[in-house]
């Protein structure tokens, strides 16, 4: 809370005072405390403030200063009014215009489709029958602006195709682990959505910290429930191995079977297909079981050693040759 003021503060008193204006800093949820606005590196102060007048400051529902960003030093000041006006909307009043597939190489032909006659007639006439004093031409206003840039954005851009999958279908949820129990499920749930709030707004403290504690406290639950669950499980099948030897191969089937994977959804003869696509092979390759060797292929070391062979390796034997048939022969096989 801002406690000093100066000149500026005592003009905006008396401005308010004086126009009989309400301040909404400090005095609605979401800022009952009156929370800093402004942020630099001399220091923190309130300077933006919403004023309203004495009717209007009844319907106010809640008034928040929004958290520090780094694009600005001033916060984002946020009201919200109560209001009980409804409009009925029905699905056909609504028109599909769908989404268009932006390229940056298309900006130059949307600038020219908008720069068309036919487009600047269009807002020409707009132009020329906007009446000020009138509030209820602005849903048509609206409406026709869009349509310009839908049909500028048509003859130059792509639609996107429709996802056939539906939007509403929810992901197959993986089966609890057999050591979680429901708090941990829950603890696990909390530290995944103070995650999501902690990745929207970096700067708060106060989510960094509480985050930090509750990943720590999910941590050591976990653990704790691990290493009582393997201990239990340890001590039951010490107590089955020589009693009950069926319900002891059991429990360790049951647990192989909750780490397996899941298989592959593919077959191998889908693999074999996608392949054929991509190569683009309409015919199988079939190959023959006995392929002809060449021959031409001569190679001296595919024959046994002839007479001649065996006679030229002996007088090539060294004097200092060690004695015994096995180093005669491996002396004769290197020379030949």
């Amino acid at each position: 809370m801002d406690r000093e003021k100066n000149i500026h503060g005592t003009l905006l008193v008396s401005l308010c005072k004086d126009l009989q204006l309400r301040l909404l800093n400090g005095r609605f949820l979401g800022d009952s405390l009156g929370f800093f606005t402004f942020y630099n590196s001399n220091g923190q102060s309130t300077v933006d403030f919403m004023l309203t007048t004495p009717n209007l400051f009844y319907c106010v529902q809640h008034f928040i200063v929004r958290s520090p960003v780094e694009l600005s030093d001033h916060c984002l000041l946020s009201v919200c009014f109560k209001s009980c006006t409804q409009r009925e909307t029905t699905l056909e009043s609504l028109s599909d215009v769908g989404k268009f597939q932006w390229e940056h190489s298309m900006s130059d032909n949307y600038h020219d489709a908008l720069l068309h006659k036919v487009s600047v007639n269009d807002i020409l006439d707009l132009m020329n029958n906007i009446d000020d004093e009138n509030c209820d031409d602005i849903d048509f206003l609206v409406s026709s602006v869009n349509k310009i840039y839908v049909n500028a954005a048509s003859e130059t851009l792509v639609l996107k195709k429709k996802s056939s999958r539906p939007f509403n279908k929810r992901k197959r949820a993986k089966p609890k682990k057999a050591w979680m129990s429901n708090d941990c499920l829950l603890l696990r749930k909390e530290v995944r959505s103070l995650g999501k709030r902690l990745q929207k707004d970096k700067n708060n403290a106060n989510l960094r910290q509480t985050y930090s504690n509750c990943v720590k406290h999910y941590n050591k639950q976990k653990k704790s429930l691990k290493a009582e669950f393997y201990r239990t499980f340890i001590s039951k099948l010490n107590s089955l191995e020589h009693k009950d030897s069926k319900s002891f191969w059991k429990s360790i089937n049951n647990l192989k079977n909750n780490h397996q994977q899941a298989p592959s959804p593919l077959s191998k003869q889908e693999w074999v297909e996608h392949y054929k696509s991509l190569l683009n092979s309409d015919s199988e390759l079939n190959f023959p079981d006995d392929l002809e060797t060449s021959k031409d292929n001569h190679c001296s070391l595919d024959y046994p050693f002839t007479c001649n062979e065996v006679k030229k390796g002996i007088t090539r034997l060294k004097s200092e040759t060690p004695n015994g048939l096995q180093h005669c022969v491996d002396a004769l096989q290197t020379n030949v």
